[in-house]
């Protein structure tokens, strides 16, 4: 979950009836407990993903959530988590790690087009 939450960070989780996009859940992956990002539900499945994960995680159920992180504590400095700015910032962090590897290329190609059209010369 970094940049958002860092190793040794003390998260505060509390349970919750529903959560919104952006959300950081607790949940019961395959190798343990997995905090991850809520990012959407699609005809019943839940998605979530890390900040600086390039996927989604499998999809899980309702069943599977243990609550969500409110707080993290860094550094005797605590943090809230459930403000509309922090899940925003969150899903920024999640779209720009879905969209960058699929930009560097065209940002690559497009670097490349302008090159050759400034090494023209004029006729």
């Amino acid at each position: 979950m970094k940049p958002m939450l860092q190793e040794g960070d003390i998260v505060t989780i509390a349970p919750a009836k529903y959560y919104r996009k952006g959300d950081i859940v607790l949940s019961k992956g395959v190798d343990g407990l997995v905090l991850h990002r809520f990012v959407g539900k699609v005809h019943g499945n839940l998605f979530f993903k890390g900040d600086a994960l390039i996927s989604f995680d499998p999809s899980s159920s309702d069943r599977e959530i243990l609550g969500v992180a409110v707080a993290r504590e860094r550094g005797g400095k605590v943090v809230r988590l459930d403000t509309f700015g922090a899940r925003f910032r969150g899903l920024g962090f999640c779209l720009a790690t879905l969209l960058l590897p699929r930009l560097v290329p065209l940002l690559g190609a497009l670097r490349r087009w302008v090159r050759r059209l400034t090494l023209r010369p004029f006729s």
